[in-house]
């Protein structure tokens, strides 16, 4: 069975995830803070199944409002404006995998600022570390689909931090990412690459 119902109001109450609100937002602003999906069960490859069903305004949807908020285009594209849109999607009603893909289409948008303007780094840094944390406290949302068609999550936090640290001198914090990555199935090579530049850089260190 193919049973994909697990939500939560929002981010901060994933059990195992530190998270604190960001207090700049009051969520009983946002649209849908507070609905309740049902579940819905359905037939699929000849199995019973089971998904959620979000009400709004119009009806009945498959999209949770996190995932509505942060994919819907919003006017203020500056770098502050994607923090407070994730920051707002986050404390809507949604999936593990709603929170995934939101804090991704942030962090991965302040990284391509990261050149123009690397100020943006300590927010990249950070949204990369809560997703990184959010797979590690759900671990079951690494693969969609059944076992016929199963699907693995790609996880670019690790490689954008992997590549952050490394360029910046931070050896010891890359090999700690790519460890958290490897165990979640991502960056496998990366641990032994850094533990040798390590190694070669204590060598030279003790001559």
């Amino acid at each position: 069975m193919i049973d994909d119902t697990v939500w939560f109001p929002r981010l901060s109450e994933v059990p195992n995830l530190e998270y604190r609100s960001d207090p700049a937002v009051d969520r009983r602003t946002l649209p849908l803070h507070d609905v309740v999906p049902e579940i819905v069960e359905y037939s699929f490859k000849g199995g019973p199944n089971r998904s959620l069903s979000w009400p709004t305004a119009g009806g009945w949807t498959s999209q949770s409002p996190a995932a509505s908020w942060s994919s819907e285009d919003s006017e203020d594209q500056r770098s502050s404006g994607i923090v407070r849109r994730v920051a707002e999607a986050l404390e809507l009603p949604g999936a593990p995998i709603d929170y995934h893909f939101a804090l991704l289409q942030a962090y991965d948008a302040l990284w391509s600022l990261r050149r123009a303007q690397p100020e943006v780094l300590p927010e990249v840094e950070r949204l990369c570390l809560l997703d990184i944390a959010l797979f590690e406290a759900r671990p079951s949302i690494l693969r969609r689909g059944d076992r016929e068609d199963e699907l693995s999550i790609y996880i670019p936090a690790i490689y954008h931090l992997v590549r952050l640290y490394e360029r910046e001198g931070f050896l010891e914090d890359a090999l700690g990412i790519a460890r958290r990555g490897e165990a979640l199935g991502q960056v496998r090579g990366e641990g032994p690459r850094l533990e040798e530049r390590l190694t070669a850089i204590r060598s030279e260190s003790a001559t």
